[in-house]
């Protein structure tokens, strides 16, 4: 469902010192370095900071909501505290940092029901919800949005109700419930109406017109995305404007009305290039293609859909760019925070030290008092013996203390190698997917405008389908998966065919898939055969193993020289 979800801010809690407008972020930063003393007004305007930055600046929002923890974890600030988890989550989740984003927020959520605190631990559960929504666990985004639901009900709050039912439509929605969601939409637009929201009045008007049109009831579709386009229009939400453009288009296309789709269409390719709206404009293009596809002009509709790959492949490689510097940046930060324990422990030991030795200074400066000048030899000679032995004994926790240290850094940098190799095997099995999956597309679209052209066009398509048959050979991208696996799985594949030496490479391929828990749609999309065919194989594969009926095959390979991943080169 292409449609807006509303982003549910929290709301200020109770110990807040400001109105409950959103000051500007100059003035908190005056006000914050006005007030240097660490108590919890400080708390308080560090969190209001991090609040302001969630959509400016992801990364400063974060940077001061674990400022703000930190002070409040020293001074026993409860609430600070449980305001912090809320702040740098929602900052995660806004960078696309689903799994820090879901911890954070659920010791917030823990926090607020510990405090008692039940409608700031709804407002943390509708934000749950969205995060599960948003990767498709659409069960546990519906338990959250019922949940906040049911508090919000209690405080007869009309905008939170209203959003957390705009929210379970969504959800029922994608599960293809459409009575569910048509009336959930239809309270939550009655409330959106109560308190005169004219941003989420237009987007449940659009909510209620995706409905009308999967529905196939196109004229009521279309008056609900004519009030949703008219509301956009007053209140300058070109994101609204463009997606309801989209979604008209769209419904005129399925209509065969292909004029009046490619004018809406052709509007709301404006009006997304206006903001800058790449994962509209991806929309926008695909839906072009299937329309010139639908209008039998086959060569622009290639045309939309080269735009469409290029800009898929553009985004994709941005968020591979984001990723793997997110993983340079968290490296970095786990050397520093490395470097500034070992220091502290060192500083730590020097202070004891001297505190050690000046106890004992003192201690034989006494003896020497009380035993007098007869017994000066004596305790000479014993004072340079004990201080030999001291330094003896010191030199040799030193070497201790370094060689263990050593040793824990060792330690460390192997785990990270394997996280690392780990995370690299799993970005290039996810682009190794996609990528057989983009050239079997092609191929069967191009199969289609064979069908329907002309001889001279099916030639040329023909020879387009070579192409991409020379493209799709897989070989070489096994290799460089291979290589990626047995990095992070060394000596797997050997200890196979050792102990299996009648398994083939094909075989052998499908237990690294195995290995790596996919399921049969995706080993088949990388060994280039149908799920069916996946099916056939594991069961030739079970036998050559010698595995019973109750034996899984996944947890075979999983359990199989276990050892093997405990080390990376």
């Amino acid at each position: 469902m292409n449609s807006k979800l509303r982003l549910f801010a929290l709301l200020f809690l109770p110990f807040n010192l400001f109105s409950q407008g959103d000051p500007a972020i100059d003035s908190l930063n005056q006000l914050l370095s006005q007030h240097t003393e660490a108590d919890t007004i400080r708390v308080n305007l560090l969190n209001e900071l991090g609040v302001e930055y969630w959509v400016v600046d992801p990364k400063e929002s974060e940077y001061y909501g674990q400022q703000a923890l930190t002070l409040a974890d020293s001074l026993s600030y409860t609430s600070g505290v449980a305001y912090a988890y809320d702040v740098i989550g929602v900052a995660h989740w806004t960078q696309g940092k689903y799994t820090t984003a879901l911890d954070y927020l659920i010791n917030a959520l823990t926090s607020y029901q510990r405090l008692g605190h039940t409608l700031y631990a709804a407002n943390t559960m509708l934000n749950i919800g969205l995060i599960y929504y948003e990767q498709k666990d659409l069960e546990l985004a519906l338990q959250f949005f019922q949940e906040a639901l049911s508090k919000y009900l209690v405080f007869g709050d009309a905008i939170n109700v209203a959003t957390a039912l705009g929210n379970i439509g969504n959800v029922y929605f994608d599960m293809s419930e459409y009575n569910r969601a048509d009336s959930s939409f239809r309270e939550a637009l009655e409330l959106y109406k109560k308190v005169k929201d004219p941003y989420s009045i237009a987007l449940s008007y659009g909510s209620l017109g995706d409905i009308s049109t999967v529905t196939g009831q196109y004229n009521q579709a279309l008056m609900y995305y004519q009030q949703s386009l008219e509301l956009s229009r007053e209140i300058g939400d070109l994101h609204g404007i463009a997606i309801t453009l989209y979604h008209v288009g769209k419904m005129y296309r399925e209509q065969q009305k292909f004029i009046q789709a490619e004018e809406y269409l052709m509007q709301s390719m404006d009006v997304a290039r206006q903001v800058n709206d790449q994962k509209q404009l991806q929309d926008i293009y695909l839906e072009l293609k299937e329309l010139e596809n639908a209008r039998g002009n086959y060569k622009q509709a290639i045309r939309y859909f080269e735009q469409y790959i290029a800009l898929k492949d553009t985004l994709f490689n941005e968020e591979k760019a984001r990723q793997i510097a997110e993983l340079q940046t968290v490296y970095e930060t786990q050397q520093k925070e490395q470097e500034i324990a070992l220091q502290n422990e060192r500083i730590q030991t020097l202070n004891q030290k001297a505190r050690t030795d000046s106890l004992l200074r003192y201690g034989l400066i006494l003896g020497l008092i009380v035993l007098g000048t007869v017994a000066y030899l004596i305790l000479s000679r014993q004072r340079l013996r004990i201080r030999k032995n001291r330094e003896i004994y010191s030199a040799q926790q030193a070497l201790t203390r370094a060689e263990l240290e050593n040793a824990k850094l060792k330690e460390a940098e192997l785990a990270q190698k394997l996280t690392f190799k780990s995370k690299e095997l799993t970005s290039y099995t996810v682009n190794f997917i996609q990528k057989s999956e983009l050239f079997e597309e092609l191929k069967v679209g191009l199969k289609q405008l064979r069908q329907a052209r002309s001889d001279e066009v099916s030639k040329k398509v023909s020879s387009l389908t070579r192409l991409v048959d020379q493209h799709t050979n897989i070989d070489r991208d096994w290799e460089e998966f291979r290589r990626f696996f047995e990095d992070v799985h060394q000596d797997f594949l050997e200890k196979l065919r050792e102990t299996y030496p009648d398994l083939t490479q094909g075989e052998l391929k499908l237990c690294a898939l195995l290995k790596l828990k996919m399921n049969l749609k995706e080993a088949a999309s990388i060994l280039g055969i149908s799920p069916e065919s996946v099916k056939t194989a594991r069961y030739r594969l079970r036998k050559k193993l010698e595995l019973n009926k109750e034996d899984d095959l996944i947890d075979f390979m999983q359990n199989f020289e276990a050892s093997d991943s405990a080390t990376v080169s």
